[in-house]
């Protein structure tokens, strides 16, 4: 399979600026590519002044930043649409050799994001920039044209596989929710603070997270939305004193992110992560068993119409939203008896297995992905 250098492929494509015409909006995702604004977002949300924008053709090539997540896209949505200004246009003028689909795909691959990521120029993370002529020196595979078509329909069709898997976990969610309201929503209501021990966060400057050694350490990125993610655990190196033994999980525990773009996940304690240790962005809410299953707490706060719609109202902070403990405390949650809590414990559990089941589909299918692109890229699918 022959390898030919990306400027082979591509030629920049003369700049035609919007000015007063009409043409769709289309904004760039990172793992969606392209999209139509108005239909993603429900109305305009670029400036009322799109005249600088650019007008991209059906079959160019749109390349936005950071160009090393995968920000670029073939525009084939529409035959003429506009795009932000600071985005770069290309021509694949040779169709007869190359196929879109099949460079988008390359261009997205992790062989070519590795090269993005060790070619970057600047300091600054998010601003850091791949020079035309690197980006241009980019090596691609170029198997002739019918096989590039089967390697991109391959790869289109595991990609809907993964939106399949990520739209019935969705569902699970919902289901799970529409259970809890179901079974305790007409229940009449008490504060949440009235059925705890305490809630506390975990402790400040912790100075080093350790891959494999050390106690584990949860934090916020752990907290799914009724479980515990161990995949990337962390551990530290932590010291024995009163403050940091007091922040320490027990079995029974529910960990609730209470900053940042997480806040409002909640899981209870797993076994096996009683005596983890916690980050500052995360609390630890401590029920009393007599009035608090952990299950029936983490499932209220998870529940979209009961507890996420208090701590919504509850947060404070635009740029770093966040929880404090009185407001928690002050949370209405159904008054439920243990009895009938204890039967929603059994329906999580069976939730929980379904929910471990489907991530382990969905690394299968991750690896399953990989490897297709490494073979296919390679001369080998």
């Amino acid at each position: 399979m022959r390898t030919v250098p990306l400027g082979e492929i591509i030629t920049p494509a003369a700049n035609r600026r919007a000015e007063g015409s009409e043409y769709p909006i289309l904004s760039m995702t990172m793992h969606g590519g392209l999209i139509d604004q108005a239909s993603k977002f429900k109305k305009r949300i670029a400036s009322e002044d799109v005249s600088a924008y650019k007008v991209v053709r059906r079959g160019q090539l749109v390349v936005g930043f950071p160009i090393d997540e995968g920000v670029l896209d073939i525009q084939n949505i529409y035959d003429f649409g506009i795009v932000s200004p600071a985005y770069g246009i290309w021509d694949v003028p040779n169709s007869s050799e190359v196929c879109g689909d099949y460079l988008k795909r390359f261009l997205r691959s992790p062989r070519a994001m590795s090269y993005y990521k060790a070619k970057l120029r600047g300091s600054t993370a998010r601003r850091r920039s791949l020079p035309r002529e690197v980006f241009l020196a980019l090596a691609v595979p170029l198997p002739p044209l019918d096989q590039q078509r089967r390697i991109a329909e391959i790869l289109d069709h595991a990609d809907d596989l993964k939106r399949k898997r990520r739209a019935a976990e969705a569902s699970l969610a919902e289901l799970q929710d529409s259970v809890f309201v179901e079974m305790f929503g007409g229940l009449p209501k008490r504060t949440l603070g009235s059925g705890l021990d305490f809630v506390t966060s975990g402790g400040h400057g912790w100075a080093k997270y350790y891959a494999k050694t050390g106690e584990p350490f949860l934090r916020s990125l752990d907290v799914q939305m009724n479980h515990i993610a161990i995949e990337e655990l962390a551990f530290v190196d932590a010291p024995d004193n009163a403050e940091a033994r007091r922040t320490r999980t027990r079995e029974g525990d529910v960990l609730l992110t209470i900053t940042g773009s997480r806040i409002g996940r909640a899981a209870p304690i797993p076994e096996g992560l009683a005596g983890a240790y916690v980050s500052q962005h995360v609390a630890i809410l401590r029920p009393r068993q007599d009035v608090f299953s952990p299950d029936y707490l983490s499932s209220f706060l998870c529940s979209m119409s009961l507890g996420q719609r208090q701590i919504r109202a509850a947060q404070y902070g635009q740029t770093k939203p966040g929880l404090n403990f009185d407001q928690i405390r002050d949370f209405r949650i159904p008054a439920a008896d243990l009895e009938h809590q204890h039967v929603l414990r059994n329906v999580m559990a069976a939730a929980r297995q379904l929910v471990a089941k489907a991530q382990l589909a969905d690394e299968e299918l991750a690896e399953l992905v990989a490897s297709l692109q490494s073979r296919a890229f390679s001369g080998q699918l």
